[in-house]
């Protein structure tokens, strides 16, 4: 066991010293496990002892609820790397995941201390209110945001009943005017799919970054709209998705699969507890489909990558990917917080368990200092985790879903200047202070914008007086060199700042390899991307 931060606290050997007991007590809280076994009551019995002997003789005052609670993230933090607790205040204003959430409807980034609304949500209350895309978010409900240091203070703000009311103060630079605004906070849909449209007459895209209750039924919708375009093959694009929820992933797979195929399965204790199958009719069943994924593409992403994977169904292209097998189920205990235990491991059609060593859970680092990500021969492959798909291919378990075309990672915004105009979003900054002098742009739309526009040698340089300004300095021989990727990250932030994460991803996937590839793909693997050869008549 580490022992680098038990000085910090000087109640960290305690808890340490009983820790081994507090998830046993997790499980005597929670109401179905009242008749617990004698292990358990002895256990618990000797934690509240201890607990009793801690806020009696103690030196010291101390605070029992936040030792127990400490007590009880260690415990499970010991078990895996997903179990979990999560207090009562933090359950409250949890929404990663909800389909919907009660608010006012903006994106928004810190820049240098300021909040700017980055992109308003179309028909949303702030909409509605008249808040634009860079305009400076100063105050909520009289609350200051310049310079906070909890920068989660503005969400907790903006979030709140539907039809409670929220003042913002705002700096509209335009106008160089300060606008007080009251918003009626209305819901707000949190959607799923970030993207989709038809890259070319027969080609359609779709970006799905969550699996979210509703995740299923944005995706079906997706593809009713992109076949009446002429829909024949597709690309899902699961990179950098982390996942989410177990019965989403399920519904997705379904959508792609004929009836009666196998999804997932998942196992406790060498029992199969849970077998799932393709049981309706979906939506694109026959036509050709690519997976994209890379090393962030985690959990329900792998469900369905591996399933498609297993029934060649789809070619996977990318790299790794993160390698999560477990499924979490939540236990509320008694006081209204939950604990979310590790309860099963999920399987791949093929028998595939695609969870990798708890100890490379930091295996990012690992996989640039190997190699891996840039060249796939160096990723490790176990061939005691051998395994076959429908058609007899050779798939691997143990670390993620290995991809049938491996896609290296960009190193094109390595580069030192590039990377800190990034890290300190000045590209977005300007797109904020361009689009705010120039809001013309938006008139003929994404699509001509797409085509049309293209950023000058002027805006080049005003860019780059803008970064001066900012006291961020680029010497001319690299702005010769790195002309033509400046000019193109210009005019991606610029995108975003107009049309929000939609007009960003359409402009990304132009110079995207993984988009160029998937589209060579479909003309090459005939092998895989043949389901209709298997259709019923």
């Amino acid at each position: 066991m580490s022992e680098n931060k038990t000085s910090n606290h000087p109640y960290l050997p305690l808890i340490v010293a009983i820790s081994v007991c507090l998830g046993i007590l997790i499980g005597f809280s929670v109401s179905k496990y009242q008749f617990a076994t004698d292990d358990v009551q002895v256990a618990s019995k000797k934690f509240r002892n201890i607990l009793q002997l801690i806020d009696k003789e103690y030196a010291d005052s101390v605070d029992i609820n936040k030792l127990f609670e400490k007590g009880i993230a260690k415990t499970l933090g010991e078990l895996d790397p997903h179990s979990s607790y999560i207090p009562l205040r933090d359950l409250i204003t949890k929404t990663k995941l909800d389909s919907e959430i009660s608010g006012i409807g903006v994106r928004y980034s810190y820049i240098r201390d300021t909040l700017f609304v980055t992109e308003v949500i179309k028909n949303g209350p702030a909409h509605k209110s008249g808040i634009m895309a860079g305009d400076r978010i100063l105050a909520v409900n009289d609350v200051g945001l310049i310079a906070i240091e909890d920068q989660t203070v503005f969400a907790n703000l903006i979030r709140g009943d539907k039809g409670s009311t929220a003042k913002v103060s705002l700096y509209r630079k335009v106008t160089n005017k300060e606008i007080n605004i009251t918003i009626v906070r209305d819901i707000v849909p949190v959607d799923a799919v970030d993207l989709a449209y038809m890259i070319d007459l027969n080609t359609g895209y779709i970006k799905l970054t969550r699996f979210s209750e509703n995740s299923g039924n944005e995706l079906h919708n997706q593809l009713v709209t992109l076949k009446k375009q002429g829909l024949k093959q597709l690309i899902l694009d699961l990179r950098d998705n982390g996942g989410g929820y177990y019965e989403a992933a399920v519904q997705i797979c379904d959508e792609f699969l004929p009836q009666g195929k196998d999804i997932v399965y998942t196992q406790s204790r060498g029992i199969v507890r849970d077998k799932k199958k393709s049981v309706f009719v979906g939506e694109f069943e026959y036509q050709k489909l690519i997976v994209l994924i890379n090393e962030n593409s985690a959990s329900a992403s792998e469900i369905v990558s591996a399933c498609l994977q297993d029934n060649d169904r789809a070619v996977i292209i990318g790299r790794r990917s993160f390698g999560k097998g477990l499924v979490q189920s939540p236990f509320a205990l008694f006081d209204g917080s939950e604990v979310r235990v590790t309860t099963a491991r999920y399987f791949s059609p093929s028998g595939r368990c695609l969870q990798k060593p708890y100890l490379a859970y930091a295996d990012t680092k690992s996989r640039l200092k190997t190699g891996e990500l840039f060249d796939e021969e160096k990723a490790f492959k176990n061939d005691s985790l051998k395994y076959h798909t429908a058609n007899q291919r050779t798939v691997y378990g143990g670390g993620g879903v290995y991809p049938d075309v491996f896609i290296p990672k960009d190193t094109s915004l390595n580069n030192t200047f590039i990377a800190k105009m990034l890290e300190q979003q000045l590209f977005l900054e300007f797109g904020v202070f361009y689009f705010s002098i120039r809001p013309e742009l938006k008139k003929d739309g994404l699509d001509e914008y797409t085509k049309a526009f293209k950023v000058s040698d002027k805006m080049l340089k005003e860019y780059l007086v803008f970064c001066k300004n900012h006291k961020f300095k680029i010497p001319p021989i690299e702005v010769t060199r790195l002309s033509f990727l400046l000019k193109r990250e210009l005019k991606i932030y610029l995108a975003e700042v107009i049309w929000g994460t939609n007009g960003m991803y359409r402009l990304v996937n132009i110079n995207d390899i993984y988009i160029t590839k998937a589209i060579r793909t479909f003309k090459k693997s005939k092998d895989i991307l043949n389901p209709s050869a298997n259709k019923k008549n």
